[in-house]
């Protein structure tokens, strides 16, 4: 079976394709038991628990990650240098139980994967 990366790479608000990602992640289950899910620049805001959406007035889909555990994905990646950056390095906070990687183990991980796919 086809090993599935996903990569979530932009912020959770502002446009869809982190939306469709995700519909696209739950959807992909069905198919595959081989998926992992990996955060990486402003996607890391994707993963936080607790975000107050209301006053932007947009709809947090968000919690909808925890679906995919149910669904058979078991393994959630965040990169460390994008949480530093963004100043989230000591948040424990998270949708999901994730796996911090540094760059490079980052890298190295997506790189045994048959299929990447990047929202």
């Amino acid at each position: 079976m086809k090993s599935i990366a996903i990569i979530f790479s932009c912020s959770p608000f502002g446009n869809f394709l982190s939306k469709d990602g995700l519909d696209f992640s739950i959807s992909l289950t069905a198919h595959s038991k081989n998926i992992e899910i990996f955060f990486i620049g402003d996607g890391v805001f994707q993963c936080l628990k607790n975000k107050n959406s209301k006053y932007i007035y947009c709809y947090d889909y968000t919690q909808r990650f925890e679906i995919l555990k149910t669904l058979g994905v078991k393994k959630f990646y965040c990169d460390q240098s994008s949480l530093e950056d963004r100043g989230l390095l000591n948040i424990k906070n998270f949708i999901v139980t994730m796996n911090i990687l540094n760059t490079k183990n980052f890298v190295d991980k997506l790189s045994f994967f048959d299929h990447v796919l990047n929202f």
